[in-house]
């Protein structure tokens, strides 16, 4: 029977040595991954000959991406990877709520967790050990609240079998229609004022991690990963009224704005004290680059800016984001 391409399952596990394999004994049934070969060679042409003569394999490693729905629970792998490493604490006095905080380093290591994934299905299954998040970007309109991302791991190993009786992490998606979004011009005020007429924001985080690469034997793929200055952006489509204009004036004035990404969700407990529900934050603070042409968006008249994440020095003495997750899972 042809191997189809609707069963090939995509499985992981969480890493203790970086590089080590795994069982992939979890599955994230929210989000869509390809996983695949990268490979580097060289081929070599003598003069005098038309055809080439032979290619030298240089790099072997692996690469990805996914993409699928924001998810309160499926986040935090992507970003324990992507923003490092970090463990969840108690909501309150919630007994079974859990907060997780997330806040990429402006200077230093990111302390990433990496993976192993496993992709295949009972007729052949590959497998890809050091998997690495490095890139993770979402959309937010009424029509959609989606992610997506790039991943880069060692070299694919061929011929396995996967992990039986992989686990399902349940599925929680973020509806858009649960979302808020807040701009403000101090970092005590986070929060507090919501932006109205918002039709859209992107958000943007790439070439965080990559791949180091040495001149030693033993390496069959890269054995480590460096930390990149990761590019950092976002763009926020808004009414062209009074308050989405305000953003110009921003520019113009080259002043620090606080932007933060809320999403409630449905109740998970009542010890908060009192009701604790899924809840997904993104405090981000922002120069505002360029505003760009005015659109007609549904029928409203619309102004577009881009936006660049910096580090502000006014916010807890030097931070650019945060992200902080409400959930019920007490580990990865």
């Amino acid at each position: 029977m042809p191997r189809s391409t609707v069963n090939q399952t995509v499985q992981f596990g969480v890493e203790t040595t970086r590089g080590v394999s795994v069982p992939a004994n979890k599955l994230l049934n929210i989000l869509s991954f390809k996983i695949g070969p990268e490979i580097d060679s060289k081929e070599y042409r003598p003069d005098g000959r038309k055809y080439n003569t032979d290619i030298a394999l240089n790099k072997e490693s692996s690469s990805g991406s996914f993409e699928g729905p924001m998810d309160y629970n499926a986040l935090v792998y992507i970003l324990s990877s992507a923003w490092g490493a970090t463990s969840p604490t108690a909501y309150q006095s919630s007994a079974t709520a859990k907060l997780w905080s997330f806040s990429p380093p402006v200077a230093g290591d990111a302390n990433p967790t990496t993976y192993t994934f496993e992709q295949g299905d009972s007729t052949r299954a590959h497998k890809i050990s050091y998997g690495l998040f490095k890139s993770f970007s979402y959309k937010l309109s009424r029509d959609e609240f989606s992610c997506s991302g790039d991943l880069i791991g060692q070299l694919l190993t061929d011929g396995i079998t996967m992990t039986p009786s992989a686990t399902s992490i349940p599925n929680v998606i973020i509806q858009p229609s649960d979302v808020n979004i807040y701009l403000d011009t101090a970092p005590e005020q986070i929060g507090q004022t919501i932006l109205p007429g918002a039709l859209s924001f992107e958000y943007k985080m790439t070439d965080i991690f990559d791949a180091a690469w040495f001149v030693r034997r033993s390496d069959a793929s890269w054995s480590s990963h460096v930390d990149l200055a990761p590019k950092v952006s976002a763009t926020l489509l808004h009414e062209g009224s009074n308050i989405g204009m305000s953003l110009y004036s921003h520019m113009r004035a080259g002043k620090t704005i606080y932007m933060r990404i809320e999403a409630v969700g449905e109740q998970i407990a009542t010890d908060g004290p009192g009701a604790v529900s899924y809840s997904f934050i993104h405090d981000l603070a922002l120069k505002v680059a360029k505003m760009n042409e005015f659109s007609d968006e549904d029928v409203v008249f619309a102004a577009s800016y881009d936006l660049s994440v910096i580090e502000s020095e006014a916010w807890d003495g030097g931070k650019a984001q945060e992200i902080k997750i409400v959930n019920l899972l007490d580990s990865l």
